[in-house]
């Protein structure tokens, strides 16, 4: 009978240690879990945020595209050219000859 005490205390003694990595192993799955939890939820935010933001410029975007269009149009630009005084000439004269005004001779 005295082989078997010895051996009880040694399974005893056995599962303390091994309760103690699991303890740490399960202390280190929950602190990883909250920290991924965290991590995802800034994501999250940052992910919104960059949408709104596309949102935003998109709207921008079109609206300077109207504008564009807009102030392109040939009435917009046949106005613009009366109020700087760029108007049709009244005769048109055409040249015949050749001019010598860049020729080295």
């Amino acid at each position: 009978m005295n082989r078997l005490k010895p051996v009880e205390i040694e399974k005893k003694s056995s599962r303390k240690p091994l309760l103690v990595v699991y303890g740490v192993f399960a202390f280190l799955l929950v602190i990883s879990t909250i920290v991924l939890t965290i991590a995802s939820t800034i994501k999250g935010s940052e992910i919104s945020y960059l949408e709104k933001q596309k949102q935003q410029l998109k709207l921008e975007n079109e609206e300077l595209i109207s504008k564009t269009v807009s102030s392109s149009s040939l009435t917009q630009i046949s106005a613009a050219s009366g109020e700087l005084g760029l108007v049709k000439p009244q005769t048109i004269i055409y040249l015949n000859h050749e001019a010598s005004v860049a020729s080295l001779r």
